[in-house]
């Protein structure tokens, strides 16, 4: 029984040993995959230090290095990327390569494309892609030789060099396909700028404010990557998107919420300096167009469901009178009510999800809302419920804000305050004639009476004139 017991123990203490090996010798292997399939030994480490000195020194096409230390450096230079932007930093990437031409070597030419792959969009940023291209063309031009990888590239050459669309197109847009053809890691920025492109690709195929989630979601996630022409990808596709509107000159609300996730609210003055400043870059022209856009939906937002027709009595006449002005509207905020926020529906409550102070809530009067419209030359707060319209020569509020209290909002000390009209005899026209005569002289237009007359009222007029003059 005691040898039993003494066998198990040897039995299971050779396992364990055995089980330790296999762990060591996996981790062994991941470390050298990650090295690039290289071990990193002394020999390894001092061709590092040895190029480094080099470089600091002044790197010269003279320099000797054996191919080994030139395999050992380049596969640094792929995975190491501190040690790449030293380079970049010394901008020595063409002597780099003018050392190379000797060494005519699978090992190094495959290091050199994955350095291509790796850093792309770096080399492109700094100018230093140009010669590696001819150098990498002409090891393509003149390769005869059986190696599975080399050749894949060797069908593809014009395109990874020159029309990355084209290499999309070449592999019917199969980005997975192209990935284990050329060996690309999903952080290569080569895999990412082919990425890219195949989202745009997606992007510009869709139908006029589409809404597809997949191809948002794709963009969202990745849309602090560069993309081209000193844009991130949500810049480009912010610029895209509202240029198509602006061509179109029809609504887009599915694109807009996209562009509020994608980008944020460029109404909003809190918002972190980095959306602002990606804002600017779109451009001034579609930063104010989107602007208005947002705010003239708010505004019929406003007038068609903060707003009802059975506690507010001049539901009906509001409407049809801020609808006339809904091209002059340059910013608008909307101030909310405790009971018309229960009420709200989905679109409203989905830009109050962007917590910026675009959107705000008004306390003191749960049932009352209020809106502030900029038309350029007057500025107005116009209120639900038996409210009254302001007009200001400047905004008189604090913008940033997110929440306003009724009784500060109704004060009439204010610089900026040159009128105030009661919504009263809204079936008679009278608070109607009073704005309609401020806003013609402030915009110098001349929008009519009649054309601020509810549905019910014009189908009387019309009536009336055709019993009394037989006119239609």
């Amino acid at each position: 029984m005691t040898n039993i017991v003494y066998d198990n123990i040897d039995f299971e203490d050779n396992l364990f040993k055995n089980l330790n090996l296999s762990i060591i010798k996996s981790q062994q292997r991941i470390s050298y995959i990650a090295n690039g399939g290289i071990n990193k030994g002394k020999a390894y480490q001092r061709a590092i230090k040895k190029f480094e000195k080099e470089l600091e020194k002044g790197l010269s096409k003279d320099t000797l290095f054996t191919w080994h230390e030139i395999l050992y450096i380049t596969n640094e230079l792929v995975i190491n990327r501190e040690f790449f932007n030293m380079l970049i930093k010394y901008q020595k990437v063409n002597i780099y390569l003018l050392l190379l031409k000797e060494y005519k070597k699978i090992s190094i030419y495959k290091k050199l494309f994955y350095l291509y792959f790796n850093y792309y969009a770096t080399l492109e940023d700094s100018g230093e892609i140009t010669l590696l291209k001819m150098y990498l063309t002409n090891i393509l031009r003149v390769y005869n030789g059986k190696n599975k990888y080399i050749n894949n590239l060797i069908t593809v050459k014009e395109h990874i060099f020159q029309k990355l669309p084209d290499l999309l197109e070449y592999y019917n847009n199969d980005f997975e396909a192209i990935k284990i053809d050329m060996k690309l890691q999903d952080d290569f920025e080569f895999s990412k700028s082919l990425l890219n492109l195949k989202i745009i690709k997606e992007l510009k195929a869709l139908k006029f404010d589409e809404n597809n989630t997949d191809i948002f979601s794709a963009i969202i996630e990745r849309k602090e990557m560069f993309f081209s022409d000193g844009l991130n990808l949500k810049e480009y596709v912010a610029k895209y998107l509202i240029d198509i509107a602006i061509d179109k000159n029809l609504p887009f609300p599915n694109w807009q919420l996209f562009i509020l996730r994608l980008i944020g609210d460029p109404r909003s003055t809190t918002m972190y300096s980095s959306t602002m400043r990606s804002w600017d870059i779109i451009g001034l022209d579609k930063k104010n167009f989107f602007i208005k856009t947002l705010s003239k939906d708010d505004l019929k937002l406003f007038l068609e469901v903060l707003s009802d027709s059975v506690s507010d009595t001049n539901y009906h006449y509001r409407k049809a009178f801020w609808m006339q002005f809904l091209e002059y509207v340059v910013f608008a905020k909307i101030m909310i009510g405790r009971d018309a926020y229960k009420t709200i529906n989905d679109t409203l409550k989905e830009k109050f999800k962007f917590n910026n102070d675009t959107y705000s809530k008004l306390t003191g009067n749960h049932a009352q809302s209020a809106i502030y419209i900029d038309f350029g030359k007057i500025k107005i707060i116009e209120y639900t419920h038996n409210g009254s319209v302001k007009f200001y020569t400047k905004c008189p509020l604090d913008l940033h804000k997110k929440e306003y209290s009724t009784s500060s909002m109704v004060s009439k000390i204010n610089p900026y305050l040159i009128k105030v009209v009661l919504h009263s005899g809204a079936k008679t026209y009278n608070w109607q004639q009073h704005v309609l005569k401020i806003m013609n002289e402030a915009l110098n237009i001349n929008i009519k009476i009649d054309d601020i007359y509810i549905h019910e009222d014009k189908a009387k007029i019309k009536a009336y004139k055709k019993r009394r003059y037989g006119q239609d």
